[in-house]
């Protein structure tokens, strides 16, 4: 598809909207004869370009998003491999032809087609109700170049000359530009969200408008993020501050946090802007959706992605660590004994991580627990292995931070093991689901991504005023989140930094653990110019090649530009760095 063809067809969708799957609550789309000169254009056309974030559970714009952000994180671990591009983006191994990429530069220009078209049809001043409209239009814009300068173009640290993507800010069919500096996307980004905040009403809270559509707050949060990102840590502060302040939102407390998953946008006190899907109307074909490779429940979804060995150590190193419930292991009931327990471990093999699994931990007269493994020691006349049994005792102790840890010391330093009751495996690799991204009102995979939330507005602020050289008050922001979430405060200590001291790394594993499976790790990382560490099992690590430590200034951080664009456009849209 020509992108010239391509541009001209969305701008038709957004005047028309006539797709079926944006014709429900909260986005409805207009008629399908409804035209610019009905007095519900601006609403109408609005409303649909919100219901083009959401499209089809399996090609939205949310869902490629998603998989784009955040698998390419140290968060998730795939339990095998696949066809699908999702596994190159997993992988960082890019590919310039899949299909999920594509799809999501697509439709993200489609958004931005839609709102270019309103700007020419709905000149500002008419009515404050139109104004705000147009702010919502604004906010949409600039939310979708972003987070295209993110995908396909470096951190903004890393220099504003480096090129991001086309910035397109005409309805024309005929306008077709050339990608944009990275600071340039980034400065139209803020004009945006500045426009945005100016034409749209301030909320007040004792009427919050609902967290699926822009507001005044959602443009500052996403503002103090873009800031943030720019290294420039004033304005992120101070936008940060704004929404805080604003008296709007409230952060949950543990008990309340250990069930945010199944809250709606307009019933979780934190969302400040979210992509609203509405349980039964929209959960669509369960395998999927972005919770249905995340888990499998009462057999809908795939359920082939799991949480990191990495991540799981992080969440539990605290035991009432709130985020721990949106993780679940899957046993398998039909073993619940104590000689049924599982024991695993991992061993380096070739620089990288190999997962082992043994079962058969025994109590001996004397009481130990003991690892029953097998070792090869040759191998016979027919070519097999000559298996030995051998016992090594597992102790048990309180980790540094109070929760249970197993190990065995055969003379070379402790080894962590992992003791639990045996479970489901795919390929070896134990189901271990993550269910942030599911369970909406109690509905299987239903889920409303949230994009703005007030508990990322504490942690810019930590990590704004930690670069601001005001550590003091970083800590007391952090902090502040931190006692909602069920852990101890940090008070400079190894055992309170879960075995760092550096502030910024604290920070960076708040960040992780808080805003898990919302896109935001690997950028989080990238900016900071720090490596991402996946050297955990997974099939991203199959053998001594595997990229498992991605160092800041490895060109795979960013996607290929599509190659259907590159053949649409011509030499005008060049190829990031192979």
């Amino acid at each position: 598809m020509k992108l010239k063809k391509y541009i001209l067809g969305a701008l038709v969708a957004s005047t028309a909207l006539v797709s079926c799957e944006i014709d429900r609550f909260p986005y409805s789309s207009a008629a399908n004869d409804e035209v610019v000169s009905s007095p519900d254009y601006l609403k109408n056309t609005v409303n649909g370009a919100y219901g083009f974030m959401k499209g089809t559970l399996s090609d939205s714009w949310i869902n490629g998003l998603h998989r784009l952000a955040e698998y390419k994180s140290d968060n998730v671990a795939l339990s095998g491999t696949t066809s699908d591009p999702l596994y190159y983006m997993y992988s960082y191994q890019r590919i310039d032809d899949g299909w999920r990429s594509n799809s999501y530069w697509e439709s993200s220009y489609r958004i931005i087609a839609a709102c270019n078209n309103i700007f020419d049809n709905a000149p500002e001043g008419q009515s404050a109700v139109d104004d705000h409209y147009l702010g919502e239009a604004y906010f949409l814009r600039a939310m979708m170049h972003f987070y295209l300068v993110n995908v396909y173009g470096f951190p903004y640290t890393y220099g504003r000359d480096n090129l991001g993507v086309p910035l397109k800010l005409k309805s024309d069919r005929n306008d077709i530009p050339n990608r944009s500096t990275v600071g340039q996307v980034y400065d139209q980004v803020i004009k945006d969200l500045e426009k945005a905040i100016s034409l749209m009403k301030e909320e007040e809270k004792t009427s919050v408008k609902e967290p699926f559509y822009a507001t005044v707050n959602g443009a500052r949060g996403l503002l103090s993020r873009v800031y943030l990102y720019m290294d420039e840590n004033e304005k992120a502060l101070a936008y940060a501050d704004s929404v805080i302040n604003s008296g709007n939102y409230s952060l949950l407390d543990a008990e309340q946090f250990r069930k945010m998953n199944t809250l709606t946008p307009e019933t979780n006190p934190e969302a400040i802007f979210s992509i609203r899907y509405v349980s039964d109307l929209d959960e669509g074909d369960q395998n999927e959706g972005v919770g249905g490779f995340y888990a499998s429940i009462d057999n809908m979804g795939w359920g082939e992605m799991y949480a990191s060995r990495s991540y799981l150590n992080l969440v539990n190193y605290f035991p009432n660590d709130a985020r721990q419930a949106f993780i679940q292991y899957v046993y398998n009931s039909a073993v619940d004994t104590k000689s049924g327990l599982w024991v695993r471990h991992e061993t380096q093999k070739d620089g990288f991580a190999k997962p082992v699994y043994k079962s058969g931990v025994y109590s001996n007269k004397d009481g130990k627990e003991l690892l029953v493994t097998q070792e090869k020691t040759g191998t016979n006349p027919d070519g097999t292995a000559i298996m030995k049994d051998r016992t090594i005792e597992i102790h048990k102790r309180l980790g540094a931070g109070g929760a249970e840890e197993y190990y065995f010391n055969e003379g070379t330093g402790d080894t962590i093991v992992w003791v639990d009751k045996t479970p489901v495996t795919r390929n070896e690799y134990p189901k271990i689901y993550i269910l942030k991204c599911s369970k909406q009102e109690g509905k299987i995979h239903s889920w409303s991504p949230t994009i703005v939330r007030l508990a990322e507005m504490y942690l810019n602020k930590a990590e704004a005023l930690y670069k601001l050289s005001r550590n003091g008050e970083a800590v007391i922001a952090l902090n502040a989140l931190r006692a909602q979430r069920g852990i101890p405060a940090f008070d400079g200590t190894a055992v309170t930094g879960r075995g760092k001291t550096e502030l910024l790394d604290v920070i960076l594993d708040e960040r992780r653990l808080e805003l898990a499976y919302e896109g935001h790790r690997s950028y989080d990382v990238f900016r900071n110019k720090k490596a991402l560490d996946r050297n955990y099992p997974g099939t991203h690590a199959l053998n001594k090649n595997s990229l498992v430590t991605i160092d800041w200034n490895n060109v795979n951080i960013i996607e290929l530009i599509p190659l259907t664009q590159i053949n649409a456009q011509g030499a005008g849209l060049i190829q990031n760095p192979l």
